[in-house]
């Protein structure tokens, strides 16, 4: 795809979601995911859309069942925070909107990523992207844990988290382990020269070789 029809294929995602799919909500829990077998009734009440890391994944439930589970979760005396999403993504409640959205990318065509991509979505590289591939990111489980613990095991790499809040770093950190050269590209106290000092130094041994 070229820019402008990434940029329409996105259009479209929204404009399909918004049309089609319920208004929901999707909650972080700083727990382990095993809760969702160990307590059947969560399980219920809400669908696990993304596991980070050992001890934080993300959940989607419906508006109806919300203060139902975050009852629940307080009664477990698990902590949890409501993410600032309107739509119940990585889960069935967006399936509405699949149909139209099927519909519109139908005839694109892709070719094989020129550098390689991982994908939370397959817990490992993407060699080739279809039509639904960026359906399946939004409605899909997301198992960055796995992703991580994968690309380690293949390989021992750094890692640098380019967003600006340094979270995928400090998951990378509790999935393998704090000494693991995970760093943020941004820092979010303003010490972006500090933080990029420290990702100079565990670079340049990767740089002279």
């Amino acid at each position: 795809m070229d820019l402008g029809q990434t940029l329409g294929v996105l259009r479209a995602h929204s404009r399909h979601v918004m049309r089609q799919a319920p208004q929901a909500a999707m909650v972080a829990v700083l727990g382990s995911p095993a809760l969702w077998l160990e307590h059947p009734e969560l399980a219920e009440l809400a669908e696990i859309g993304c596991i980070n890391s050992p001890r934080h994944f993300v959940v989607t439930t419906s508006l109806a069942r919300f203060d139902a589970l975050v009852d629940r979760l307080g009664r477990l005396d698990v902590s949890w925070a409501r993410l600032p999403v309107r739509y119940g993504f990585h889960g069935a409640l967006l399936d509405p909107a699949e149909p139209g959205y099927a519909a519109h990318v139908a005839q694109l065509r892709f070719r094989e990523p020129a550098y390689p991509i991982y994908s939370s979505l397959l817990a490992g590289r993407v060699h080739q992207y279809d039509a639904l591939y960026f359906w399946r990111t939004a409605r899909g489980l997301l198992r960055f844990r796995d992703l991580v613990v994968n690309l380690w095991a293949a390989e021992p790499r750094i890692f640098v988290d380019c967003s600006p809040t340094g979270t995928l770093a400090a998951f990378v950190r509790q999935i393998l382990g704090p000494s693991v050269p995970a760093f943020a590209a941004m820092n979010r106290f303003g010490r972006n020269l500090d933080t990029l000092a420290q990702l100079e130094t565990a670079l340049s041994p990767e740089v002279r070789r």
